[in-house]
C-alpha cells in the first residue's frame, strides 16, 4: 500500500497509484536517485509493477512458508 500513497500539497495522503497488480507496469524517467550522489546516470528510464499484500503473502504461503 506505501508505493500507492502520495502526499497532496494540502500534506493529506491520498491512494494517487494503482494498489492492485496490473499487466502493464508504471513507467518513469527520473533522473535523481534515493541516495546523495554527484554521479549522473544515462539510464534513468524504470518499469515497475506493484504487487499488493495479498498477493505477496500467497506467493509465499504457495513455497512453503508459513
Amino acid at each position: 500500500m506505501l508505493w500507492a500513497l502520495a502526499e497532496r500539497s494540502d500534506d493529506l495522503l491520498v491512494v494517487d497509484h494503482p494498489y492492485f497488480e496490473r499487466e502493464e507496469p508504471t513507467v518513469s524517467d527520473d533522473q535523481g536517485t534515493y541516495v546523495q550522489t554527484d554521479v549522473i546516470f544515462e539510464n534513468t528510464l524504470t518499469h515497475e509493477w506493484n504487487h499488493g499484500l495479498g498477493e505477496t503473502v500467497t506467493a509465499l504461503l504457495d513455497a512453503g512458508w508459513s
